[in-house]
């Protein structure tokens, strides 16, 4: 809780499989830009890197350029052109907590690059100011659930670009 006002809360979405949910990293991607954060929250196996790739792959104009998760090298970066600039994909999974991030470049490298955070609860006070929480959490039937909740007036933007695309098999909701 605390802060809020202004918007409509999270964005639900669904997503039936890996390739919807590559989907919905590419849609996302065209709302974002150079110094936006997505934080993304979720279990292993919940699609954060499947939303990345897609994400990712967008941004870089290339639908199947390999996208891992940067688990072992904790930083992977990709000189995006559609963005004019860096994408940074952390995985802070196999930081102790709490751990000093600083290493990593943060919070510096948030403004002038594109940045997608997995495990963020890692980095402590090295948050920034603004960003996109983005949980994905594995539904009964299978599927994804994705909730994306802008953190700042910035991303509610980005969020309401996203709903306004979302195709109908998104089943996209407002929730409070």
């Amino acid at each position: 809780g605390g802060g809020g006002g202004g918007g409509g809360g999270a964005l639900r979405l669904v997503s039936a499989s890996d390739e919807a949910t590559e989907a919905v990293g590419a849609a996302l991607a065209r709302h974002l830009r150079l110094g936006d954060v997505v934080l993304l929250h979720g279990d292993l196996g919940a699609g954060k890197t499947s939303l990345s790739r897609g994400l990712i792959r967008e941004l870089m104009g290339d639908p199947l350029m390999r996208v891992t998760s940067p688990s072992y090298l904790l930083d992977n970066t990709y000189d995006a052109p559609g963005l004019g600039g860096v994408v940074h994909h952390m995985d802070l999974y196999r930081l102790p907590v709490p751990t000093d991030v600083s290493f990593l470049g943060v919070p510096g490298l948030y403004a002038d690059s594109l940045s997608l955070i997995e495990w963020p609860d890692r980095l402590g006070e090295l948050h920034p100011a603004e960003w996109l929480d983005l949980h994905l959490a594995i539904a009964p039937g299978g599927e994804r659930v994705l909730s994306l909740t802008p953190r700042g007036g910035r991303y509610e933007g980005v969020v309401r670009g996203l709903e306004g695309e979302a195709p109908p098999e998104w089943g996209a909701e407002r929730t409070r």
